[in-house]
């Protein structure tokens, strides 16, 4: 059997080959609906994680470099970051899905939301402006949700940092 690291390994792989399969055109490209239950898998994975750890951090450490590494190692080793970057690449190629953009967006932005407690300070300093950057990318109909991650998910950890 698997394990976790690994399960998550391959999910970021097939992330990254739905990308380049976009990009080059290749047959038979992916639809929304693929990757999102794909994306969704990753939303599962991350918060089990948090049900696993007994203690969660705050918002408040969010804020201070020094208290990251602490933060980060009760995490188990997993690529977060490699899963930041694969989300990152999905979110330019959404204009370019035929069917199934709304379910796609949607699961971007919940992977986006899990996240934030496994990326180190220096990416969540750049989250803002990635989840804003989909109000160009994704249809209007996600515009709501959007606005929504960025008030309840990271305005809470901006506005706590003294």
């Amino acid at each position: 059997m698997a394990t976790r690291a690994a399960t998550f390994m391959v999910k970021i792989s097939n992330l990254k080959d739905y990308y380049s399969r976009m990009v080059s055109g290749t047959l038979p490209t992916p639809s929304g609906v693929d990757m999102a239950n794909t994306l969704k898998y990753f939303s599962q994975t991350l918060l089990g994680v948090l049900k696993d750890i007994p203690f969660v951090p705050s918002l408040e450490t969010f804020g201070h470099r020094q208290k990251d590494s602490i933060r980060l190692s009760i995490f188990p080793n997993l690529d977060y970051f490699g899963l930041y970057e694969a989300v990152r690449h999905v979110i330019e190629i959404v204009p370019q899905v035929q069917t199934g953009q709304h379910e796609l967006g949607e699961s971007i932005l919940n992977v986006i939301g899990c996240l934030v407690p496994f990326l180190e300070l220096e990416i969540l300093d750049t989250l803002p402006y990635l989840v804003a950057s989909t109000l160009a990318f994704f249809p209007s109909s996600l515009h709501r949700d959007t606005i929504f991650l960025l008030c309840t998910n990271f305005m809470p950890c901006y506005l706590n940092v003294s």
